[in-house]
């Protein structure tokens, strides 16, 4: 299982927010994908997840 609770990122000394608040959780065997355009979070958040 993943699970993350009220994740944020931001760039540019925080004038940039590039996740805000996220959460999710994934359960054992789901198939989860991310969709949004360019510039939405989406491969951020996956390095979070990843480092995490």
């Amino acid at each position: 299982m993943i699970e993350i609770t009220g994740v944020s990122k931001s760039y540019n000394r925080g004038t940039i927010k590039a996740v805000d608040g996220v959460s999710l959780t994934i359960q054992d065997g789901e198939i989860f994908g991310f969709l949004g355009p360019n510039g939405a979070g989406k491969t951020t958040l996956i390095k979070i997840i990843r480092e995490s």
